[in-house]
């Protein structure tokens, strides 16, 4: 289904220019997203930390219920992690999660 949709559907779902992998309105890869230039549903746009309290995460689970990529992902599993803190001198691992 996503490779039936038109190029500019695609950019518009994702907020990156699909040659480039610019974000929409910009000209290079690493450039700066414009927000205000995005679909208020673009991926790029709901997953950036200015959208999310400044939250800056390399890698994370994320729902596409409210999404525009929605019709295209198909949800087969889930997981539910925990990461426990850093280990402080004297502490044990797991301490701050369940000490």
């Amino acid at each position: 289904m996503w490779d039936r949709q038109t190029l500019g559907h695609q950019e518009t779902v994702i907020g990156r220019v699909k040659a480039s992998g610019a974000p929409v309105g910009g000209s290079g890869e690493h450039d700066r997203p414009d927000l205000r230039r995005m679909d208020e549903r673009a991926h790029v746009r709901l997953v950036h930390p200015e959208a999310n309290g400044g939250a800056r995460l390399l890698r994370r689970g994320y729902s596409y219920a409210d999404d525009l990529l929605g019709p295209y992902v198909t949800h087969t599993s889930s997981g539910v992690y925990a990461v426990p803190p850093g280990v402080v001198e004297g502490g044990f691992w797991g301490e701050g999660l369940l000490g």
